[in-house]
Parts: C-alpha cells; sequence; structure tokens
C-alpha cells in the first residue's frame, strides 16, 4: 500500500517537474526565436477584417489566463502512457512553431495599439498591456502559441473528463478571441494555431479516439443495426406471404381444372 502511493507521489511529482520545465522551454524558446528575428524583414498577416476588430484592452487578462491553462493538464494527469501523448503533443507545437517563427517571421508591429493610445488611459487593464507589449517580442506571431497550445491543453482535458474539456475549450476560444482584442495576433495566427493543435491532437491521440469510437457510438451502432434487421425481416415476410399466395392460388385453379375435367 505505501509502496503504491510512493509510486503514485513519485510519477506526479516527475509530471510537475516536466510540466515546469516544458513551460520553461515554451518562454525560453519564444524570447530566443523572437530575438533571432530581430533585423529580419518579417511579413504581416493583417486582413482587412482584423481592421474591424475593435481594441478591448480588458481581454488582457483572459489573455493571461493561457499560462495556468498550460499547466492544469500536468495536476490531473497521472497515466504515464497518456502523460506521454500528452507531452509530446506539446513539444511538437512549440517545435513546430518556432521552427516557422526563425524561417517566416510575421510581425504585429503598425497592427498593435500605439503607446499614444496605451499611456491615454491610465487604468489597471492599460497597464497590463503595456508591460504585455514591453516584453513580448512582436516576431513570433504565426502561427499563434496561444492558440494552439491552449487548444491542445483543453482537448487533453476533453480526454481525461468530458467536463473538464467544456471549460477548456471556452478557455481556449475565450484567448483566441483575446489575442485579437489587444491586438496581439491576426486573425491567420488564431486559426492556423488551431489547425496545428487539431494536427498534432490527432497524431498523437488517434489510437484513443479510434478506440472510443466503439464505446461511443455503440448506443448508434446498435440501433441502426436493429432498423436494418427490421426491415430486412419485413421484407422477407412480405415476399414470403407474397409467395405463399402465389402456391396457394395456383393449387386453387389446379384443383378447380381437376373437378371440372371429373364432372365432364
Amino acid at each position: 500500500m505505501i509502496k503504491t502511493l510512493l509510486n503514485t507521489a513519485w510519477t506526479k511529482y516527475r509530471i510537475v517537474l516536466y510540466g515546469l520545465f516544458l513551460f520553461g522551454l515554451w518562454a525560453g524558446g519564444y524570447y530566443a526565436t523572437g530575438a533571432l528575428a530581430v533585423g529580419k524583414e518579417p511579413t504581416s498577416m493583417m486582413t482587412p477584417i482584423d481592421g474591424l476588430i475593435p481594441f478591448v484592452p480588458q481581454f488582457v487578462f483572459i489573455y493571461l489566463t493561457v499560462f495556468p491553462l498550460f499547466l492544469v493538464p500536468f495536476m490531473i494527469i497521472v497515466d504515464r502512457k497518456f502523460f506521454t501523448a500528452f507531452g509530446s503533443a506539446y513539444l511538437t507545437v512549440m517545435l513546430s512553431c518556432y521552427l516557422v517563427y526563425l524561417f517566416l517571421p510575421v510581425t504585429s508591429e503598425g497592427f498593435r495599439v500605439s503607446e499614444q493610445v496605451l499611456y491615454s488611459v491610465d487604468d489597471f487593464s492599460h497597464y497590463v498591456l503595456r508591460l504585455v507589449y514591453h516584453n513580448d517580442t512582436p516576431y513570433n506571431c504565426f502561427p499563434s502559441m496561444h492558440a494552439s497550445l491552449s487548444l491542445i491543453s483543453a482537448l487533453t482535458l476533453w480526454e481525461i473528463h468530458w467536463r473538464y474539456g467544456v471549460l477548456g475549450l471556452f478557455a481556449c476560444f475565450a484567448i483566441g478571441a483575446s489575442t485579437l482584442m489587444t491586438k496581439q495576433h491576426f486573425i491567420a495566427d488564431i486559426f492556423v494555431g488551431y489547425a496545428l493543435a487539431m494536427l498534432v491532437y490527432y497524431v498523437y491521440f488517434k489510437q484513443r479516439i479510434i478506440d472510443a469510437l466503439p464505446h461511443r457510438y455503440r448506443q448508434l451502432e446498435g440501433a441502426i443495426g436493429t432498423a436494418i434487421d427490421e426491415r430486412i425481416t419485413r421484407a422477407v415476410e412480405r415476399t414470403l406471404d407474397e409467395r405463399i399466395e402465389r402456391i396457394v392460388e395456383r393449387k386453387l385453379k389446379s384443383r378447380s381444372g381437376k373437378d371440372s375435367q371429373d364432372e365432364r
């Protein structure tokens, strides 16, 4: 009993440590690739629709919830195989984004709100957003790691329990909206970030999805099978009834013919 508890505690301890390691890798890699992008000629993903999205500085608080959402799965997962798939998904998303940042730097300069606007209002939301702008490089935009990592976290929480997943997905999409409202990302950054997360999620959780399908759709399959069986049974019964009726008619005609010959 004690040995089992110690093994469970040690596994949980290592999972949390690995979570902190990945968190450090996320931050370190993000700032490193941003520093390497300085001096390059970045491109912009801005569209006319991006210009129509309003600036709402209060969304900066939702924007920052990506950090606790990133760490939540590490506090819940206890299964080693499940954790390996989840941790590998996080790592793959990070490395994929870093490669794009290095070879295709996309900037939000010129799209972000100017310092004049940020300093024009002296409230807490503007103050926090000023800190975000000051510490966040404007080059690592495409794809959005806020979008991709938050969606991986939400889908992982869904694998643990659908109620966790619903909350995670709500937080994920709220974070995606916050990156637009704070002028940190373009729409293309968010959608490509979500697409990357879905692809990586499928690669690492494909077998779990396949294994879950029979369980989730067993009732539907049973209902469809029952409906098909009933249709086949009714069709067979109709066919048999029609054949029996034809046989009976032929027998009756044959008998009536014999009777008429006997009378003659």
